[in-house]
């Protein structure tokens, strides 16, 4: 198999985790760097599947918001543009899609859907690093979806690294779990006989220990490509 993995080559670090991920418990996969530097979106045609990595803020002015907010970092329109072109390529080739923190927001924001620019301004919690201490918190995933049939379980805890977040849905897009506080924490788009064509997550599974929202999820997205 064969999976497009969305980069920006800002963190080598970091994107080595998404890799090696995915290529635990010795899986065969292959996988195509996609960055916007190379251009190379149109690669998704040798790719089975799609991985939306995390990273830096989507500007807001691409769905409607402020676009000089204070807390924005690491704003590329051109990945912007590169990866909504991304997933409207995947989506119409029927390819299974993850996204991850970032990647979940942009497949949303790539729907027509709306982010939070700032969690802490809206009155959350932090989600995010603060004074070095990373963030845990548990989520809850949401009874009724097909995420939480797949993974088996109804709850879970998770790293985070985030300060924006889901508001307005995009289209098509279900919400499969939450935070105590209330954030989407996931997203599902519904497919044919009960599958899911797209999971989106806000938590970080590439810097977890094994566990159902972390090696579970891999192997539910895994199942996700032999099926279709």
């Amino acid at each position: 198999m064969i999976i497009g993995l969305s980069d920006n080559r800002v963190n080598e670090e970091k994107y080595r985790l998404y890799e090696e991920w995915l290529r635990a418990d010795g899986a065969e996969v292959g996988i195509v760097r996609l960055t916007p530097g190379d251009g190379n979106s149109a690669s998704i045609k040798r790719c089975d599947a799609l991985v939306l990595t995390g990273g830096g803020d989507i500007d807001p002015r691409t769905y409607g918001g402020i676009g000089d907010h204070p807390t924005l970092y690491e704003i590329s329109e051109e990945r912007d543009r590169f990866e909504t072109d991304l997933v409207i390529r995947s989506l119409d080739a029927g390819l299974p899609l993850l996204g991850i923190c970032r990647g979940m927001q942009m497949v949303n924001v790539a729907l027509g859907g709306t982010l939070i620019t700032d969690l802490e301004e809206a009155g959350h919690p932090p989600h995010r690093t603060v004074n070095g201490v990373k963030c845990r918190h548990e989520v809850r995933l949401d009874a009724g979806s097909t995420l939480a049939r797949l993974l088996g379980a109804d709850r879970g805890w998770v790293t985070s690294s985030h300060h924006q977040a889901v508001d307005r849905l995009g289209a098509g897009l279900k919400a499969a779990a939450h935070s105590a506080d209330g954030v989407v924490e996931a997203l599902e788009l519904p497919g044919p006989g009960g599958t899911v064509s797209a999971i989106l997550v806000q938590w970080h599974p590439e810097r977890m220990e094994a566990g159902p929202l972390s090696e579970g999820l891999r192997k539910v997205f895994f199942n996700s490509l032999t099926s279709t």
